[in-house]
């Protein structure tokens, strides 16, 4: 009766660490497949510092305050991965990314 327990926990033991495997494998497929994005960090900066993913709501407006506050993000593309609908509201409006210089009358 002891061996028969002790063989189950072993074969159960096997059997996760196996599900674990394949867990891991994936992983590192989706890495060599997608290599712009990070998937086990939340971050949506990438790997690659020229690129940023945005795909989510709190995404865009993390990026939009960044911008705001100064960060040009000069030579970097940005992807939007998804369609984002923004939740404003009255407390929490949406500001535009960037800011207009009227000397330059561009949007910088």
């Amino acid at each position: 009766m002891v061996k028969e327990n002790n063989l189950k926990v072993t074969k159960r033991k096997e059997y996760v660490i196996r599900k674990i495997s394949i867990i891991i494998t994936i992983i590192m497929l989706l890495q060599i497949i997608l290599p712009g994005i990070n998937i086990l960090n939340s971050s949506v900066m990438a790997d690659n510092p020229e690129e940023y993913y945005i795909g989510t709501e709190q995404e865009l407006w993390n990026f939009a305050n960044e911008v705001n506050e100064g960060n040009t993000f000069d030579g970097t593309t940005v992807y939007l991965t998804e369609d984002i609908n923004l939740n404003c509201t009255k407390d929490n409006q949406w500001l535009p990314i960037g800011r207009y210089k009227r000397k330059r009358e561009k949007w910088i």
